[in-house]
């Protein structure tokens, strides 16, 4: 019987293993961006007035513990520090690449994510490391690798955050973050310092499907990021940007769920996190929240949302349809957010569920009222086939 249980927690885990990617959502970073992929260009220049106003009625900024002291492993049963940004090698000009990085662990082992795409041409680079115990005796997917176990180094190192997944790491030493990913074909280097205010998803920092409270989860939703990118094809190059930042932990749930999640940061500064998620048994939607956080961090909480699909891509290696271009209203705005891929071809093999599309999107938020427009950055999740 105690080996029976075993197999089956080893099986949820597996099931579930991707769950904390859920909320890698779709983050957008954007300082004036240009109507094509947007500029990198100086963030200290004014910021053009905010294209909505939110009534207080709506302000939630209750937050239940602080950011800054909790980038620590914690005792649960999964957790992950996710990153997502664009970075550039020249001064004054569009982003020429998209990253995003998540380091999970489970009670059962780690697992890490990570691909960089470049935003000219559409070409990605995707890797994902697995513990063995994560396997349960089945075979590595493609792009999948073990962990391997040249991370002594790594782990010497006295940071408070310390995270050695083989060749690859993450850190914290007093305020500054630093991200190393390698694979066969790019090594990037990065130092990131926080330039935003800490997000408090739903207000609080505490979400869930059950008591509201079994997760804990926040944002930087901006890092200023130096670094260093180079390719096995010779190319070797300083580079900068600005990183998303996000790190949840919490109680494992074991339903069968279906989410699409997205993030938008706006040109006027806003920040918005974004999801609904649907119970796959039932095929109801079992929550939705938007949160947008203000430059001031001030946090708004809305759940009046009509998530509407507008174009859908078929992949051919899984045959699952997704929904990857939406028009979003609120019924408590006068406001439409359109989301377009950039790319659609951007479906990747994950333990668990097999697949997971995933990648850049461009985000317009239009003023029905005024008819006004503002342009962001996104990224989105969508884990689940069908179309919604």
């Amino acid at each position: 019987m105690v080996n029976s249980n075993k197999s089956a927690i080893h099986r949820s885990m597996r099931m579930y293993i991707i769950f904390p990617c859920f909320f890698i959502g779709c983050f957008t970073f954007i300082s004036n961006v240009s109507a094509a992929f947007g500029q990198n260009v100086d963030s200290s220049s004014s910021q053009p007035e905010f294209i909505f106003t939110i009534p207080d009625s709506f302000k939630l900024n209750r937050f239940e513990f602080s950011a800054f002291e909790e980038d620590t492993p914690h005792s649960s049963d999964f957790e992950w520090w996710y990153h997502f940004g664009y970075l550039t090698d020249t001064p004054g000009t569009d982003f020429k690449w998209a990253l995003f990085s998540s380091f999970q662990k489970t009670i059962l082992g780690r697992y890490l994510l990570f691909r960089l795409t470049d935003l000219r041409t559409g070409n990605s680079f995707y890797t994902a490391s697995v513990d063995r115990s994560l396997l349960a005796g089945g075979s590595l997917l493609p792009h999948h690798k073990l962990i391997e176990k040249s991370d002594t180094g790594c782990r010497k190192l006295k940071y408070p955050l310390n995270l050695c997944y083989g060749i690859n790491s993450f850190h914290k030493e007093d305020t500054v973050y630093s991200l190393k990913l390698q694979d066969e074909s790019f090594y990037l280097k990065l130092t990131a310092l926080p330039a935003a205010p800490p997000m408090y998803i739903c207000g609080t920092g505490k979400m869930g499907l059950k008591r509201k409270k079994e997760v804990s989860y926040y944002s930087f939703t901006k890092l200023n990021a130096t670094g260093q990118l180079s390719f096995t094809t010779g190319e070797n190059m300083k580079v900068h940007g600005v990183i998303w930042y996000d790190h949840q932990w919490g109680e494992l749930t074991l339903r069968l769920l279906a989410w699409r999640w997205w993030g938008i940061r706006l040109e006027t500064g806003e920040s918005i996190n974004l999801y609904f998620i649907r119970d796959k048994l039932s095929s109801r939607i079992v929550e939705k929240v938007m949160t947008i956080e203000y430059p001031n961090g001030d946090h708004f909480v809305l759940n009046n949302i009509d998530f509407n699909p507008d174009s859908t891509w078929q992949s051919p290696r899984s045959g699952r349809k997704y929904v990857v271009g939406w028009k979003i209203t609120v019924g408590e705005l006068p406001i439409e957010i359109e989301i377009k891929s950039i790319y659609e071809d951007h479906e990747i093999p994950v333990l668990g569920t097999l697949y997971l599309w995933e990648g850049p999107c461009r985000i317009t938020v239009r003023n029905i009222k005024t008819g006004r427009e503002v342009n962001g950055y996104g990224f989105q999740e969508l884990l689940g086939s069908g179309v919604d």
